[in-house]
C-alpha cells in the first residue's frame, strides 16, 4: 500500500497518521471536495465583475463562477446550516449535473429571493420539461440574487424562457409552499424514470386464422395452362 505516514507523539509514543492512502477517505476530505462543487450564492460586486455565485479554490479562495450553466436538474434538498455563534439557518441545496458531466449543487438560504425565484420557476414547469436540460441564469439586482430558468425548446435547438406568472414575479415564498413545489419536482422525477425503465408492452402475437381443408387442397392443386386457339386459315377461292 502507498501513502504517507505523518508521524505523531502521543502519550509519550510515536505513532503515525496515514494519509494520502488510495481508496480510503476521512471526513474532512470529504467536505473539503463537496466544498469545492458548491456553488455559494452571492450578491455581485465590482471584485467579482457582475458574477453572482462562487466556489471555493484549493486554498479556500473564491472563484467567482459565469452566471449561467446548462444542466440537468437531479435533487433538491432544505437542510439545515449550523453556526457556533448564530442561529440555525435552513438552506436550499440544488443538485444538478452539467453537459459535460460535473456535478454541482447550487447554495442558497431558503428564505432568500434566489430560492424563491428557482422554486416558482419549478412550480410553472411541465413534468417533461423537468426532466430536460434547462438553463439556470442567476440575476443579481443590488444586494439580492435572482434565478431565471429557460427550457430547452421542441427541436432542440436553443432555450425558451419559463414565464412565471405575474402574482409570483418578485414574490418570496412561504416554507409549506417550498415543501410542496420540492415535492412536486421529486414526483415528476421519479414518474420520468419509471417511464424510462418500464418494460415496453408486447405485442400480442395473431393466431392464425382457421382455414378449411377444401381451400388448402385447391390452393395446392397446380393450375392446367391455357391453350391459345389457333385462327382457321382462310379459303382460297
Amino acid at each position: 500500500m502507498t501513502f504517507t505516514p505523518v508521524p505523531v507523539l502521543r502519550n509519550g509514543q510515536l505513532e503515525r497518521l496515514a494519509q494520502d492512502c488510495p481508496g480510503f477517505s476521512d471526513e474532512e476530505e470529504r467536505l473539503i471536495h463537496d466544498d469545492r462543487k458548491t456553488i455559494f450564492i452571492a450578491g455581485a460586486s465590482a471584485a467579482s465583475q457582475g458574477r453572482a455565485a462562487y466556489c471555493l479554490g484549493d486554498k479556500g479562495e473564491r472563484v467567482w463562477l459565469p452566471n449561467c450553466l446548462t444542466c440537468f436538474l437531479n435533487r433538491i434538498d432544505i437542510t439545515t446550516q449550523q453556526y457556533e455563534r448564530f442561529d440555525p439557518r435552513e438552506m436550499l441545496i440544488v443538485h444538478t449535473t452539467s453537459i459535460n458531466g460535473e456535478c454541482w449543487s447550487y447554495r442558497t438560504g431558503c428564505d432568500s429571493h434566489a430560492a424563491s425565484s428557482l422554486l416558482s420557476c419549478i412550480k410553472a414547469m411541465s413534468p417533461a420539461q423537468l426532466a430536460e436540460r434547462v438553463q439556470l441564469t442567476l440575476v443579481p439586482k443590488g444586494r439580492a440574487t435572482f434565478i431565471n430558468m429557460s427550457t430547452i425548446s421542441s427541436d432542440q435547438t436553443g432555450y425558451c424562457r419559463v414565464r412565471v406568472p405575474d402574482a409570483d414575479v418578485g414574490r418570496k415564498l412561504g416554507y409549506s409552499e417550498q415543501l410542496d413545489i420540492i415535492s412536486h419536482f421529486h414526483l415528476s422525477q421519479t414518474k420520468a424514470q419509471a417511464a424510462l425503465t418500464a418494460t415496453p408492452a408486447v405485442a400480442a402475437e395473431l393466431e392464425p386464422t382457421p382455414v378449411e381443408a377444401e381451400v388448402i387442397e385447391a390452393m395446392a392443386k397446380p393450375k392446367r395452362p391455357r391453350r391459345k386457339s389457333k385462327a382457321p386459315a382462310e379459303r382460297q377461292v
